[in-house]
Parts: C-alpha cells; structure tokens; sequence
C-alpha cells in the first residue's frame, strides 16, 4: 500500500497574514478618522474587533502592525474617496462642479459673444457690439436717394439734406443704436459740413457712389486738407425743425 503526502509551502505565517490584515484595518479606519475629526471611527464594530486582536498580540507583532498601517495609510490618503463618507464625498464633488461650471461659463462667455442688444444701449457713447456698422451705413445711404428733398429751401440738395433724411431713416431701421447730427465749421479752412456720428465714428451720407469701408469722414474729406474734427459739434437745429411735421 502506498501513503499520498502533501506538502504545503507558505511564505508567510499565519501570525504574517494577521498582521497584515489587521494593518490594512487600522489604516483604513485612520483614513475614516482623519476625515471625521472625530471619534466615530472608534464606535465601529471594525474599531472594537481590531482593539480585539491587537490587545492578544506580543508588542514586536503590534510594532509591526503599526508600521505597515501607517504606510498604507499614506498610500490610501493618495486616493481618500473609497474611504470617506457620504457627506465628505458629496460636498468635496459639488465644490468641483461649480468650479467647472463657473469656468465653462466664463470661457463660452469670452468666445461665443452675443450681439448688443440696442434697446439696452445705456447711452449715447456707448460702443456697439456684434452688428456690421459699415454695412448698416452702406445700405441706408442706398437707400436714401429716394426720400431727399430741398429741407432749408436753398433751391439745391446739400450734405444738411441729406444728414437729415440719413438720421430720420436711421432712427427708423434701427431705434436703439444712436446716430447723431454733426455739423464741422467755423474752421480757417471755411470748412462747413454736415454729417453723422455711429458708434464712435463720423460718415458722410453724400457718399453713395463709395463703396463699403469709405464711407467715414477721414476717408471722403482726409486727403482735402479741409477735415479737421476738432471742430465737429452737435447741431440739431434743422432735424428737430423737419422732425415737428413728419408722420414717420
């Protein structure tokens, strides 16, 4: 008859196997501790049953236990979510959301920027954003040819004719950007003109046969020599008088 043996070879003991176990406890439950700030890890029934086991061991074993607690306890605390509570967890992932909240809202707000809404332009100075200002001014100076008239009976169509009619249909297109009368004279050159300002910039209206992009003062009046703005005022002396008897 023949006899079977089996040989077993573990290169750990079981005193091994304890004490790493109830290292991988105790790092775990200073994880939750260190989250608490308080003593609720000790009324675990994990706590109890460590206290347990750690009271029967000889102090080389719990030397032992507590060293490797504590380098666990140092790898845990590079990821703490698996450990931490509930209420931990959920304040630590809201404060994150907000800040990318707050970030996406910040960058789409600095990339994607909407038109200015004109009916909430604050003033008169204020610049208008989003809208193709030498368009708008090209198409209503198109426009214009058909609504001028003799205003001051002069017996001819002036640049004060045309400023005019170019404001009152403005105003008309567009109520909320602002256009305002301008008048240039008593300068040495003799200079006397009449035009508008839209958002920071002087046009002539007399420019109908300009293309896009010249319609501005310095590009019609710069090459005379007679254009110096800093005789340019506000003059609405015959807009206000035309404007008494108009229907639209």
């Amino acid at each position: 008859m023949y006899r079977e043996e089996k040989i077993v070879i573990k290169d750990q003991t079981f005193t091994d196997i304890a004490v790493n176990e109830l290292a991988d406890v105790k790092a775990r439950l200073m994880v939750y501790h260190y989250y608490h700030q308080d003593k609720e890890a000790e009324k675990l029934p994990m706590f109890q049953k460590l206290e347990t086991c750690y009271e029967q061991m000889n102090e080389y074993d719990r030397m032992r236990v507590d060293t490797r607690a504590a380098r666990l306890f140092a790898t845990y605390m590079v990821d703490p979510d698996p450990f931490l509570p509930y209420k931990v967890l959920k304040r630590k992932y809201f404060k994150i959301w907000l800040i990318c909240t707050l970030i996406t809202i910040i960058l789409l707000s600095l990339i994607i920027q909407p038109p200015f809404p004109p009916q909430f332009l604050p003033n008169d100075t204020s610049p208008v954003y989003g809208y193709d200002i030498e368009q708008m001014v090209h198409e209503t100076i198109l426009e214009l040819q058909p609504l001028l008239y003799d205003i001051d009976h002069n017996g001819r169509l002036t640049c004060l004719d045309r400023a005019v009619e170019f404001k009152h249909l403005w105003d008309r297109k567009y109520p909320g950007i602002p256009c305002l009368m301008i008048q240039n004279w008593e300068n040495p050159f003799g200079f006397n003109h009449y035009f508008v300002k839209i958002n920071g910039i002087y046009y002539d209206p007399w420019s109908e046969t300009y293309p896009k992009g010249m319609h501005d003062m310095w590009s019609v009046w710069g090459k005379s020599g007679q254009y110096d703005p800093r005789y340019n005022r506000e003059n609405y002396y015959w807009y206000d008088k035309v404007s008494r008897y108009r229907r639209w």
